[in-house]
């Protein structure tokens, strides 16, 4: 029994080093951009695959979101996007099933539709407020 708990630390341990090493190396390589323009979508390089396995390996190849076992085309997503500054790193990335990471994207698109609609109602509302007071 104290073998398999030996080896069961030496493989956390390896784990842990592995980990540390990859965020080290991949941060590195991959600074943020000086713009949020200068990363066009389809433009900034794919994620490596040791990478993406390493990342559903922390999750216990589950998804993040639903917790359902990943399919082979599970997609990797990162926390904080690109385009933002986000790096491919461990620490901003995360593992999701197809259905998960659609509507994480389609949310947040909705989102920002919403938030683009109350922008232009409300300039549409200011502009006619200041019609209205020009008429007395």
């Amino acid at each position: 029994m104290d073998d398999i708990e030996k080896i069961g630390r030496d493989l956390d341990q390896w784990h842990r080093d592995l980990n540390e090493y990859y965020n080290q190396l991949f941060h590195l390589k991959t600074k943020p951009p000086k713009d949020k323009k200068s990363i066009k979508k389809g433009k900034r390089p794919p994620v490596p695959n040791s990478i993406k396995n390493e990342v559903k390996f922390r999750q216990n190849y589950s998804c993040q979101h639903c917790g359902r076992t990943l399919p082979a085309t599970a997609h990797i997503h990162h926390k904080i996007h690109v385009s933002e500054g986000g790096t491919t790193t461990l620490d901003n990335l995360i593992a999701l099933c197809p259905d998960c990471h659609t509507k994480h994207h389609h949310e947040e698109q909705l989102k920002e539709a919403q938030r683009q609609s109350y922008q232009k109602e409300k300039k549409t509302d200011d502009n006619f407020f200041s019609i209205n007071k020009e008429w007395k």
